[in-house]
């Protein structure tokens, strides 16, 4: 809106698939650059993060889920403006949805390690306690995946870096994630 600045960067550590889906749209439709960081949970190699857009993000179930999350927001609002998607992602459309493939507009750091631990068991304690008493917010998860306390500052620190030399103006040319397939990906990572 008129008499208010606009966001130079929003960096984004939101770990909830709707909420950080919903920033993304948000942002893209105003125009807003968001370096956003993906799932440190279950991860342990500090080698396989990479910084690239969020369709080349592999082996990280939170952008997989955000990245079909965003898809899903764009489609709803083409069939509600009555736009046809000529594509499955409906990039080829030219709107805001082009976020996906463009690292200019939305930039994300993940791991490409494949997840080496699995969502914490609910506990008997928990149970018998009832699990709405363990979500700090409604509708939020209460399971959490186990972090290496190291991966979560690595990755913000990939994020504090992105966003301090694009806002000062110095260069900052991460080598992005290679685009593979998946039959090419499951031989590389297995």
């Amino acid at each position: 809106p008129e008499g208010r600045e606009k966001w130079d960067i929003i960096i984004d550590a939101i770990d909830d698939v709707p909420t950080k889906a919903n920033l993304i749209a948000h942002c893209a439709k105003r125009n807003i650059r968001v370096i956003s960081c993906m799932g440190a949970g279950g991860k342990a190699d500090p080698t396989r993060v990479h910084i690239s857009d969020l369709r080349s993000a592999s082996r990280d179930p939170l952008a997989t889920a955000v990245r079909q999350k965003v898809r899903q927001i764009g489609k709803r609002e083409a069939k509600a403006n009555g736009i046809k998607i000529t594509n499955g992602s409906g990039v080829a459309n030219g709107g805001w949805l082009s976020c996906i493939d463009d690292d200019s507009k939305l930039a994300v750091v993940f791991s490409s390690e494949k997840v080496v631990a699995k969502l914490a068991d609910i506990t008997d304690e928990q149970k018998e306690e009832g699990m709405h008493n363990f979500g700090a917010v409604d509708n939020m998860r209460v399971r959490v995946l186990p972090v290496l306390g190291t991966m979560p500052a690595i990755m913000g620190q990939a994020l504090a870096a992105m966003a301090l030399c694009e806002l000062g103006g110095k260069p900052f040319s991460p080598v992005g994630a290679e685009r593979v397939g998946r039959n090419v990906r499951h031989k590389l990572y297995q």
